[in-house]
Order: C-alpha cells, then structure tokens, then sequence
C-alpha cells in the first residue's frame, strides 16, 4: 500500500493524486446533479461519467489504493452497461454515488491511506457484489439493503449476543406469474430451522411483482449446518429460478460521510493551481524580454560613459524595464486567478440535498460566473456562500402550497452570479422568495436588547441588525441554514477578505445579499501619507480624493471638528493619534493636508502630514507576536527599504465615526 513519507517525491505524486481526483469528482458530482434534474442528459453524460471512473480506477490503482480502484471499477461497468443500453440510473443510485463521492473525497484529502476505504459498504448499497464474493468473472448485482433505526440496533444486539445472521437470495424465472406467493411458500419453509427478520421488497409492496429477485434476511440461535442449508437453498419453489444462502454479518451503512481521524497531518492539495500553458508561455516571453534589458545595463556597466548617447540609453532601458515588470506582475497575479465557476459549480448539488429535505423545489441560474478572482479568496469564500444559499432555501423561498397561494409559481428561483467593479469582485445572491419582515426583524432586535424600543432606525438599519452574533428569527433552530448561528459568521468572514455585504428586500418578493470582496489581497494600489516619521499606506479604493483644508473651511459642531466639502460637512481626524503622537500642524499658510476616505455612504477626512502619492504595493502580514491592532490590516516593503502600515480605511472610518479610534 502506497503511503505518504517524507520523501519529496511521494509528497508530490500524493498532492498531485488528491488534487486531480478532487477536482473530477467535483465534475462527477455536478454531472450526477445535472442528469438527475434533466434526466435525457444520462445518453450523453454517461460517457464522461464512465471516463471519470475509469481515470480515478487508474489513478488509485496506481497509488496502492485497491479499496478505491474495486469500487471505482465497479461503477465504470456500470456507466459502461449504460452505454450499452443494458443498464439504467435511478434518482436512487445518484443519492447513493453522490454520497460515495463525498465519503471518497473526504479520505482522499484526509491521506490517512494506510487504512482502507469502506470499500464493502458501498458495494452493497450501490447493489453491487464484491469482487472478494464473486471473482473476477462475477456478474450479480446484489440487492441494496436498508434499515430503520429499530432494525438496525435488533441486528447489532443479536450480533453481539452470538446469534447468527443468513442472507438468502432469490433470483425470479423470467416468466414468473406469482412472485410473492412463491416467497411466501420459501419462507414458510425456511422457518423450520430460522427466523425471517425481513424480506426485501416486502411481500405486500407491489414492487416485488417487477423484481428480478428479492433478498431475506434470517436470525438463528446456532449455526445451520451444511444439509440444512441445503434444504433451503434447494427447496422447489415453481417461479424461482435460484435459491442462494449465506452466512451474513451486519454492518451499519454510512449515512454520513466521515473523514478518517489521523494524528498527522493531512497532506493538502489547496496549494495546486491549474494554469493554462499559454500564460506560462507569456512569463516566459517577458523573461526573454528582461534578458535583453539585463544585457543593455551591463553595456552601459562595461563602456561607462557619460555622454548624452548613454544618458538617453539608459532612460530608454529603465522605461523598457518598468514596462517589462508591469506587465510581467500582471501575468504573475493571472496565474493565481481562477474563474468562479470553481466555486458555483458545487452549489447545484447543495439545493438539490436541500430541496429534498425541505420539499421545496428550486431552479439555480448563474451569471457572470466565468469572472475570475485570487484563488485564496475563492476559497474562503466557499463557506459564507454556502450559509446564504442554505439561508436563502431554509428561510427565503416558500413552500411550493405558499407561493401557490401568493401566485407565485411553485418552483422558487435562487440566482447566483458574479461582476468586476474596478479591483472588486461583487457576487450577489438573490432568491424570490418571502423577503425580510423588516418589523418582525426589529421586535426580535427589541426583545434580545439589540436595540431601544424608542429608537428611529430606517430599513436599511433594521435590516443590518440580521448580521448581529446569533441573531435569527426562525421560529425553529434548522441544521439547514446555520444551526441558529446566524449570518454574523457570514458578515466576519467577508470582513476578513476586506469586504463588504449589503442586503435589499422587499417584503413577499425578493430579497439580495452583494458581497464585495477585492480582485486580490496580494498586490494592491494605495495612497502612502505620512504621519512624523512613519509613512502610512491607505487602499486607494477607499480614498475618494487628497484635498487641502483652509482655516475657514473647519467648523466645530458638538465639539467636532468638520469640513466643509462642496456643501457637505465631512468630520476630520488627525491620524497622527493612532500613534499617540501630536496632531498634524497646518502649514504656514494654515492649510492642512488631508486625504478623503470614505466606506458605504461616510466621509472622513484623515489629516496628516504629508501627501507622499500613489504606489502599487505587495500586502504582507504583520507578525503575530505583535500586539493586534484591528486598524492595521498589514505591511509593505517600500523602495527606500522602509517599511509603511496598511491601514484598513473602513474599521478606522466606522470606528472614528463610533467615538472609539483616538
């Protein structure tokens, strides 16, 4: 069995191995998805179904994991008796390979290979056979079991009392007229020396009359001995073709799948990036180009002149350089980009579960989902997604009686998509459902003391309370969409990406969460200040404009300072207190340098005390033994080798605005 050493090269095959088959079944998954909502796709999906199966068969085949490769083996047949027509896929099997692929991607990300994968249970709930019963030749597909929650335990009780278990199956003639009669014939017999715990389908579901067998399951106090089972499995019965009796052991089927628990840690595929061969092509080409500009310093280096001619070619050479490098930092950041149909693919899937459960069916429609962002944000994005598309099932869209009576249709619509706005990604998920209950909002806000019962808040206000920690106003606690946790988990992770979430709703119609996130978090443009000696970096996103205060512009109202800025009165901050330092002095004319922030609809004006301009800087994280400062979201490294704080415009505006910075 292949496991994961320290050596380098296992390390690489095993990342490579987790993140290839992660990825197709992903595509396996929405595959099985999309058949089971449009069910004349099987004709034409079955074939890339069957070539998923047969890649991961290989794959795992070649990393030791035969558990993997038997099961994944199997199910290739079975896509393969598809294509043949001999074969088809119930709604049935797709709930039980969508499962199968969950449990199997959870083990295979977990690494833990050395024990196998529950190879034997999903056999059998998928009803096939394993090889270990059959050989290799072997063509019968068992029939899939399944046990109540009372079965089960009756089943694990004689078990562990010593009591012993047979599986008898039975396989119909062809032209059988009374098959339940001929299973109650068998059964009688067989409760000479056994007890008949259960017959699947049960004798008076119609079912059984369309079978092409059926399965017992028998408790005996004692072991049958050969010439009994001989007498059961040979009995004549008219419309049974075969009689076949084993001796069977219970093992409870995973409902849920469960990542095996390991002491190391788990080998991870989250730093694997797919990139297109033309963009490494076009590294390389501007790698051929900065060759070139490198060759023309070293000329200048080896003649050493100082004429006009090599003053004008070195200007040339540092203009082809920042050309070169800016393009080249640009490539660079596509290499992390991926497109966000990474993420919204896995989303069907989710509604589909949901839809299940709740009994309410919803289409998903995407938009803009070709929209690429930094593959580290996409994939802490992946959670507060998944909250609000259950939110929006759980909460938002009626049940179909509801939206019947509303006139609605009875199939709610949840949309999903995504837009650029300058360096920001704006994804937005919208369903039409019942809204928010802006007043059953505010008495919940009321009764938890979130709020004065006097106070005067506008919608947007009200609605904004939704986000506070375990706010809900679900009647009942749902596993569904949060487990009464509330969207405060949703707003806090997006203010870890430095974005933002807004809502609108209308009441019985709709209601949209936008979430706001940046293109990147690795390379951004800011607005560098200065404040005594530190210089301080400001997104540039939030920095409406650099302005000059004059003395007659600042006024004081309720013992704040404030300017005026074409007719609106914007508050002022020195910023020079984050640092206990000594507020920014006026220059001699008794004007002061300012820039103006703003976040949502606040202004603020920072003043410092120099305008130093505008620069493209690369985001590093501040070291964790430093004491934290939520007004500090980061570093960078300056081309004079200083180093300037990133400030983060929008806590340091809601907190001044709040009374609590300074």
């Amino acid at each position: 069995m292949f496991a994961v050493s320290g050596n380098n090269i296992d390390q690489t095959l095993s990342r490579l191995f987790i993140a290839e088959t992660k990825e197709q079944l992903e595509k396996f998954t929405q595959i099985l998805v999309n058949i089971d909502n449009e069910p004349n796709r099987l004709e034409t999906e079955v074939h890339e179904l069957f070539r998923i199966a047969h890649n991961i068969k290989g794959s795992s085949g070649m990393m030791g994991l035969n558990s993997v490769k038997e099961v994944m083996h199997r199910i290739e047949n079975h896509f393969d008796a598809i294509r043949q027509g001999n074969a088809g896929l119930s709604s049935e099997m797709i709930d039980v390979l969508l499962r199968l692929s969950d449990d199997l991607s959870n083990y295979i990300e977990a690494g833990a290979w050395e024990s196998p994968w529950d190879s034997q249970s999903w056999l059998e709930m998928l009803g096939f056979e394993s090889q270990e019963k059959t050989g290799p030749t072997g063509t019968r597909s068992k029939q899939p079991l399944e046990f109540n929650e009372e079965q089960a335990k009756l089943l694990e009780s004689w078990q562990s009392s010593g009591k012993k278990l047979y599986r008898v199956d039975l396989t119909f003639r062809r032209d059988a007229a009374m098959k339940a009669v001929s299973v109650f014939t068998l059964k009688k017999h067989i409760e000479q020396w056994a007890s008949v715990f259960t017959v699947v389908p049960a004798m008076d579901d119609p079912a059984l009359e369309q079978a092409d067998g059926a399965v017992m399951i028998l408790q005996s106090e004692t072991v049958l001995d050969g010439a009994t089972l001989e007498k059961i499995s040979h009995y004549p019965v008219f419309d049974l073709e075969k009689v076949q009796i084993e001796l069977w052991e219970y093992r409870p089927k995973p409902s849920k799948p469960v990542a095996p628990v390991v002491e190391r840690a788990p080998v991870s595929a989250d730093q694997t990036i797919r990139v297109d061969s033309i963009k490494i092509d076009r590294l390389i080409n501007y790698i051929g180009d900065l060759l070139t500009v490198k060759a023309g310093f070293n000329d200048l280096l080896e003649r050493q002149e100082q004429s006009k001619a090599a003053w004008n070619q070195l200007t040339r050479l540092v203009q082809q350089f920042e050309q070169i490098t800016g393009d080249f930092q640009l490539a660079l950041m596509e290499l992390r980009m991926v497109p966000l149909n990474q993420i919204f693919a896995r989303f069907p899937r989710i509604i589909r579960d949901i839809s299940k459960r709740l009994n309410k069916p919803v289409d998903i429609e995407f938009f803009g989902e070709d929209t690429e962002i930094d593959k580290q944000i996409a994939e802490k994005l992946v959670d507060p997604l998944t909250h609000l598309i259950r939110n929006a099932m759980d909460h938002g869209v009626e049940s179909p009686e509801k939206r019947q009576a509303s006139g609605k249709s009875p199939t709610g619509k949840i949309r999903l998509g995504a837009s650029q706005e300058g360096d920001y990604i704006v994804i937005s998920i919208s369903d039409d459902g019942n809204g928010i209950n802006v007043e059953k909002v505010r008495q919940k806000a009321i009764n938890n003391k979130l709020i004065d019962p006097s106070a005067q808040l506008s919608k947007e206000e009200i609605i904004r309370l939704i986000f506070a920690p375990g706010f809900s106003t679900a009647e009942q606690v749902s596993d569904i969409s949060g487990r009464g946790v509330g969207l405060d988990v949703v707003e806090t992770s997006i203010k870890s990406l430095k974005g933002e979430i807004e809502v609108e709703s209308e009441e019985g119609k709709r209601t949209t969460f936008r979430l706001k996130v940046p293109l990147t978090l690795a390379i951004i443009q800011a607005f560098l200040v200065k404040c005594g000696n530190q210089i301080m970096a400001i997104p540039s996103v939030n920095v409406l404009e650099s302005y000059a205060v004059r003395p007659e512009d600042i006024r004081d109202v309720g013992g704040n300072a404030v300017f005026s800025l074409r007719q609106e009165f914007v508050p002022l901050f020195h910023l020079n207190r984050l640092f206990g330092q000594e507020d920014s002095v006026a220059s001699e004319s008794g004007i002061l340098s300012l820039l103006v922030v703003q976040r949502g609809r606040n202004k603020l004006g920072l003043v410092v005390d120099e305008l130093v301009g505008q620069a493209e800087i690369m985001i590093k994280q501040i070291n964790k033994a430093l004491p934290d400062n939520p007004l500090v979201s980061g570093a960078t490294l300056l081309g004079n080798g200083e180093v300037a704080l990133i400030l983060d415009a929008k806590q340091l505006i809601a907190e001044v605005l709040q009374g609590k910075a300074g």
